[in-house]
Parts: structure tokens; sequence; C-alpha cells
């Protein structure tokens, strides 16, 4: 027997892979052996028998292993032998559960299981997660789910923004199906790589669906709030506004724009002697005053700085715009319709101040006569 032994160890440790395939075949053997014995003990089935069978089974196949000469067919008795009370286990639980929790080994079942497993990794590895409206997550894309390349993209690109305190985030397909994409950061632009407009596109759709917005509708104009987990960078809310035309299709996503309306006159970047000369005025009613600048650089913040210097509770505040930017509470939000001409905005402002508001927040002047209404 020493003497058999000492051979076959001596035909096993010639080979580096023959160990190393020895050591694969016993660990996943244990690994099933481990989870038939999770399901003995929920099923509260005979444990210590078949545990015993399957340590036995254990042991017989490795001296077969060892012992017969030839590797290979050492190694296929001892798969069999190995297999034997996994398979007899199988056979008799089916006879103890109900039908539709039995086991079936089939190509589908495999599949199942393979899915299952990359979709458990791709849980465990992924950077951020898109949230429901009660914040629970929604599943990472897996396996051969298209959705996985455009997932992939928005984690990249929120794992370059978010660390830089981005509030903004566009992505543009051009009619010539080139793509533009760029993060806004204290008002400054800085251009990411884009990707081709098939994974662009994608992007836009994937986001859009879990904002509840229409993923058929191209050209009308949508708005729609995403929440979001990305792990050491906090959760945030994004609002996206999708819109498209003869031109192009954009895709705008604002980080965390609730917070932006609290933003205080404070925290404008103001220095002392601007604040000393704007305060007098903000506070001064009868007075109208004209904010401008150029676009994407905090002019809608700076208006609504302005109109958290006034109490709505107190006080009568309106607002007059094109879209709500920032839903703000006591403030009653008066939204222009798109496609409303210059004269119909006027007509509808001069109503809107016979109700003699004490603050207005008029967020474009479509025209000179809107204004004159105004002065």
């Amino acid at each position: 027997m020493h003497e058999l032994l000492a051979a076959a160890d001596a035909v096993v440790l010639v080979s580096i892979y023959k160990p190393i395939l020895m050591l694969i075949v016993f660990g996943v053997w244990g690994r099933i052996v481990a989870t038939l014995d999770k399901d003995l003990l929920n099923l509260f089935l005979a444990r210590q028998l078949w545990n015993g069978m399957q340590m036995a089974a254990g042991v017989l196949a490795l001296l077969l292993w060892l012992v017969i000469p030839w590797f290979w067919v050492g190694g296929l008795l001892a798969l069999v032998v190995l297999a034997g009370p996994i398979a007899g286990y199988v056979q008799f639980r089916n006879t103890k559960v109900d039908p539709e929790h039995r086991w079936r080994f089939s190509l589908d079942m495999l599949t199942q299981r393979l899915q299952m497993a990359q979709n458990k990794q791709a849980q465990r590895q992924a950077f951020l997660h898109l949230l429901r409206p009660d914040l629970s997550r929604f599943e990472v894309p897996a396996g051969q789910d298209p959705r996985v390349a455009p997932h992939q993209k928005f984690e990249d690109l929120m794992d370059w923004a978010l660390p830089r305190k981005a509030d903004r985030l566009d992505v543009v397909i051009g009619a010539n199906q080139q793509v533009a994409v760029v993060v806004h950061v204290d008002g400054f632009k800085y251009p990411q790589e884009a990707p081709d407009a098939k994974l662009a596109l994608a992007l836009m759709d994937y986001l859009k669906q879990h904002a509840g917005l229409d993923v058929e509708e191209r050209r009308r104009k949508q708005t729609g709030t995403l929440h979001i987990d990305a792990g050491p960078h906090g959760r945030h809310t994004l609002v996206l506004t999708a819109a498209g035309s003869t031109r192009d299709l954009s895709l705008v996503v604002r980080v965390d724009a609730d917070l932006k309306a609290n933003v205080g006159l404070d925290k404008l970047g103001l220095l002392a002697a601007q604040k000393q000369q704007l305060l007098p005025v903000v506070k001064d009613h009868g007075r109208v005053m004209l904010v401008a600048g150029p676009a994407h650089q905090g002019l809608t913040t700076t208006l609504y700085s302005l109109m958290h210097e006034h109490d709505p509770y107190i006080q009568s505040v309106v607002t007059f715009e094109d879209e709500v930017a920032f839903e703000v509470e006591g403030i009653n939000h008066t939204l222009v319709e798109p496609g409303t001409d210059a004269a119909g905005q006027t007509q509808k402002l001069e109503a809107l101040l016979r109700q003699d508001p004490q603050v207005v927040m008029v967020s474009r002047l479509a025209d000179g006569s809107m204004a004159r209404l105004m002065a």
C-alpha cells in the first residue's frame, strides 16, 4: 500500500498543473457540499447522514485519485464518486419538496445560476446605484444586459464629476452623430471623453427610464428626478431635462439642484462692498432690479438667492418663469407655457401684477414691453 501511494505521489508531483487541478476539483466539491448542508438545515432533513456520505465520498475519491497510477483515469473515477452522493441527494430532496421548489439540472438552470452570480458580483463592485423614489436600490445591470455599457459610462462620468462638486452634466448628440459630453464645475466647462452616438443615446434612455420619463419621446421637453447612491461620495438628487430638435438631442443632468435654491447671498462670493450696495436695494419695496449674466454662470442661483432675502410667509412672493428651476416652499411659482410669444407673456405678467404681489421674480424679459410693464 505504501509503495502504491509513493508511486502515486511521484506521478502527481512531477507535474505542476495536476495538484492544482485536484485542488480546483475538491474546492468546487466543497462549495457544493456546503450548499447542500445549508439546504439540509433549512429542510430539516437527515443532515448528519447525508454529510457523512458526502465526506466518505470525498475521502474515497481522493484515495482513488492518488492510488491509481494513471492520473486521468483516477480523476474520472474520483469525479464519479464525488457526483454520486450529490445526485442521490438531489433525487431524495425532490421527493420531499413541492414541485416548484425542486432542483432540475439543465442548461437553462446553469445559465440562470451564472447570471445570478454575475448579478451579485455587479452589485458588489458597483460604484454607483440608481435609487427608486423610496430610495431603495435598482439592481445594477450585469451579464449580457444591454444597459451594462450605459451604466458603466454614467459611473465613469459621475466618478469624475462628484469629487469636484460638479453642478451639471450635459450630453448632446448632434445631427451629424457627433457627441459632446461636458461637466460644469463652478461655472467652468470640462469636456469629457465622448462615447459613440449609439452609446450616448443608450445612456440618455437609461437615465430617462429611471427618472420616469418617456423613453420614446425625443422632441418634447421632459423633466424628471433621479436619486443616486455614489458610495463614498454620498447620495445625490439629479434633475434631468431631456429635449430634442431637428438638429440635436440633449440631456441636461443637474446635480443637487434643490441645494442651489437655498444658497444665501453670503455664499455667492460677493465682496463686502458689493453686499453693502445690494442689500438696501433688495430690501427696499417698489424697486426693480435687473440681474444679467451669461448662461450657465449662476444667474438662476443668484435670482433665487435674492428671492430668499424675502420671507414668503409674511410677504406675497411670486415667480414668473419659463421653467421652475427650484421648488421653494411658500413661493407661488407661475410657469410660462412653452411656445407663448412675447405678447402673450406680457399679458400673463400683467394679469399676475394685478394681484398686487409684493415681490416678483421674472426669469426672462421677452421684449421691451415686458420691461416697461415691470418699471
